[in-house]
């Protein structure tokens, strides 16, 4: 955990972004709590179908929430750059959560 937002925070300066420590970590707990959520709701309900709605859901509500972030911590042409590796971490979550049995 620890690692990862070093990295996130290393990530950004090389970008010309500057994120503080406390930003990172804050952006890992409140954007990934949708997909915590709709984590939470798969494991109930286990049809495929309805795990691939609300991971996609989910999946949106993250990423619009990780987009602030983003934004204010890197230059304006490089926001897709910054995006990426954040909704590519957000798809891979998704990804497990629909693998739930």
């Amino acid at each position: 955990f620890n690692k990862m937002s070093s990295l996130r925070k290393v990530f950004f300066s090389c970008q010309g972004g500057h994120i503080i420590f406390f930003q990172s970590l804050s952006l890992l707990g409140y954007c990934l709590f949708p997909l915590d959520v709709g984590a939470l709701i798969c494991m109930v309900k286990d049809n495929v179908i309805l795990k691939v709605v609300v991971v996609s859901v989910t999946l949106a509500w993250s990423s619009w929430a990780a987009y602030p972030f983003m934004s204010s911590a890197v230059n304006p042409r490089r926001k897709a750059l910054a995006l990426y590796p954040v909704f590519l971490l957000y798809v891979s979550v998704g990804f497990l959560i629909i693998a739930i049995d």
